[in-house]
């Protein structure tokens, strides 16, 4: 049987095409397996405000907002375990994570449960195997069996939000505590609402000993009732200027970059590991000025690398007339959450007089979701792209595989070399 299975298998992989790869967000053809398909631009999340409620797990984060094409992916997602709809919004996650628990050491990740009812209706956990693809990112392992819920509670979507809290305390259960107990954990869903499952599955989670608990859902519904902030300090607002053409054989460099504390580098810059970081930049940046005539130099003015290129490269300005820096801004805001410390940086390039040019990809496009379109320019307008990348999935990544696939050269700096320099 096997033989002929596999003469079965052989003509099958000639005559039947295999199937196209689909974007994780609308489901449409894309090319060369990419993820999505460049036309859909998700509406990030991040930290969910939930003070307005009494939860008991440390924070929480989501990957996206609940839009129209999010809902999509998550319907998806349970009819089929789609390993790339999977892996796109473990991906969100990752990078949310990252930014808002980056000194948080998670010990294990426990998947939201479904009733035994659905799991046998279903064949899976939709929350399991988010957790499993976030696994797989962040090396932390997954205890699917930590909680169990009742396969008589109410669905939790035809409730309203009182209901929702009272039929959430009563549906879950906790089973071997030996699992969690004195652990930090990070609790995974699919969709936060209101927070109850999430509150739920906390509490029977701190009732089993657990140290503390994180949440992580690939989506959010948007809080109603935002928190009243204080205004940090207001941004540099410079003339929008159109994209333009550059003189014939100009070379240019773009930057690209995690923030330091997200991938295990300290915030202080004057630590070893980050004078070490910046050593291998500045090196690189001479070598390309000194010996490939680079003279124009774009960054995004992000935290972390894109900062730090573009002071160097002001630096460089002082004794080279030649030289000349193009700030691509995503969105105006882009300061918003910061720290009035990094604002006042963000300013003072900005208000430095040499910077020749402020570029918006597509002011059609506000907010987070336009970051992607801001990754595209650089690729697009690059002849080399300088990455401090450590190889996984992100935003840095993404930037990376378009630059490679446009044919520029990209110079990649591996953070991992100097973590733990002191």
């Amino acid at each position: 049987m096997s033989f002929i299975k596999s003469i079965i298998d052989f003509f099958t992989g000639i005559f039947v095409d295999k199937p196209p790869a689909r974007c994780a967000v609308c489901n449409s053809i894309v090319k060369n397996e990419e993820l999505w398909c460049g036309n859909c631009i998700y509406l990030a999340y991040g930290k969910i405000e939930y003070n307005q409620y009494k939860h008991k797990f440390t924070g929480a984060v989501a990957g996206a907002e609940y839009s129209v094409d999010m809902k999509g992916a998550l319907w998806r997602i349970k009819r089929t375990p789609d390993k790339r709809t999977l892996q796109y919004l473990a991906m969100l996650m990752q990078h949310y994570i990252a930014e808002e628990m980056s000194g948080v050491q998670f010990d294990v990740i426990v998947p939201v449960p479904i009733s035994k009812e659905k799991l046998k209706e279903r064949g899976y956990n939709q929350s399991e195997k988010l957790a499993d693809a976030l696994s797989e990112m962040i090396g932390v392992p997954v205890e699917a069996e930590a909680l169990v819920r009742y396969d008589d509670s109410e669905i939790q979507h035809t409730l309203n939000k009182q209901s929702r809290f009272l039929n959430a305390a009563k549906s879950y259960a906790a089973t071997d505590s030996d699992c969690v107990k004195g652990k930090t954990v990070l609790l995974v869903d699919d969709l936060y609402t209101t927070g109850a499952t999430a509150s739920a599955c906390t509490n029977r989670l701190l009732e089993m000993g657990a140290k503390s608990v994180y949440v992580s859902a690939a989506a959010a519904v948007p809080s109603r009732q935002p928190q009243a902030k204080t205004a940090p300090p207001s941004e540099v607002e410079l003339p929008i200027t159109e994209k333009r053409e550059f003189p014939v054989g100009t070379r240019r460099l773009a930057f690209t970059g995690h923030r330091p504390h997200t991938i295990g580098l300290p915030e202080d810059e004057s630590s070893p590991a980050m004078l070490a970081l910046k050593d291998a930049l500045a090196y690189r940046i001479d070598y390309l000025i000194e010996h490939k005539h680079v003279t124009s130099f774009l960054t995004g003015l992000a935290l972390g690398v894109d900062m730090i290129a573009a002071e160097m490269i002001l630096e460089r300005m002082e004794t080279n007339p030649d030289l000349e820096l193009e700030v691509v801004i995503p969105f105006k805001g882009q300061t918003a959450k910061w720290k009035p410390k990094d604002i006042e940086r963000y300013n003072a390039i900005l208000s430095s007089g040499k910077v020749v040019q402020r570029y918006t990809p597509d002011e059609r496009y506000i907010g987070r979701q336009s970051y992607q379109r801001r990754n595209a320019y650089l690729a697009e307008q690059c002849n080399y792209l300088m990455a401090v990348w450590n190889g996984k999935p992100s935003g840095t990544g993404m930037t990376v595989n378009m630059a490679q696939k446009l044919g520029k050269r990209c110079i990649i700096i591996d953070p991992k070399e100097y973590v733990g320099l002191v």
